[in-house]
């Protein structure tokens, strides 16, 4: 599949840790990473703030999630195992990065999900394998098995076409009737209904309101395995 992109223009970037690289800041709408921002009682997440600068904040929605250390690459991460998190500021997402672990693959699960009625963009787990989506049909990715972590991407201009990205590299690319402009809720660890929970470690979630070029996907992706060491 061609490369997805708006066609925009000059890019600004934003210095980040983990390597010192850059990530581009236009289109950003949600930047959520489990070594800043995060809320706890104890070890239960409480809120888990955004750091793009929109104030997409995560609270709980179902269950309890937990922040543990030393978990992806020695950095922190937020477990996952029957609780959610959720924002409902997020109005518009075209691209997902998820930094993820997973802990079992016996079941469909949405590990990050920015819903609308007729159909959603996803990160997913269907058995046991990756998977990525827009629409109402199934995910389907590469084959996976526990205790993994990988850095997981959806992109999807407008539902016509998406593509699913791992470790660098794509690994399904499609094109998907329908289209979409906005998102009536974003959840983390479950769907809106809490029937196809996650288990999983998220370290770090980038949302963006466009399909980034070419050059910021090769950016993103050298900022985040230069932080995980994935690949």
């Amino acid at each position: 599949m061609p490369r997805l992109s708006l066609g925009l223009g000059v890019q600004t970037t934003r210095k980040v840790g983990g390597g010192g690289a850059a990530i581009p800041q236009s289109g950003l709408s949600l930047w959520l990473k489990a070594d800043v921002g995060v809320s706890v009682s104890g070890s239960d997440v409480t809120a888990w703030a955004d750091q793009s600068g929109n104030g997409n904040n995560f609270t709980p929605a179902s269950g309890t999630v937990v922040k543990s250390n030393n978990i992806i690459g020695s950095n922190p991460a937020i477990l996952f195992d029957g609780g959610s998190l959720s924002g409902n500021n997020i109005v518009t997402a075209k691209t997902i990065y998820a930094v993820i672990k997973t802990l079992t693959t016996s079941a469909e699960q949405y590990a990050a999900i920015l819903e609308v009625t007729g159909g959603s963009l996803y990160s997913a787990i269907d058995g046991t394998q990756w998977g990525s989506y827009f629409g109402s049909g199934s995910p389907s990715g590469q084959t996976i098995s526990t205790q993994t972590a990988a850095i997981i991407a959806t992109l999807s201009d407008d539902g016509a076409n998406y593509e699913l990205r791992r470790d660098g590299q794509q690994i399904v690319s499609s094109t998907e009737g329908g289209g979409f402009t906005s998102r009536s809720a974003a959840y983390l660890g479950s769907d809106s209904s809490a029937t196809q929970p996650a288990n999983v470690y998220i370290s770090e979630i980038i949302v963006y309101n466009r399909v980034p070029v070419t050059a910021e996907i090769q950016q993103i992706e050298a900022y985040l395995n230069a932080k995980y060491a994935i690949y």
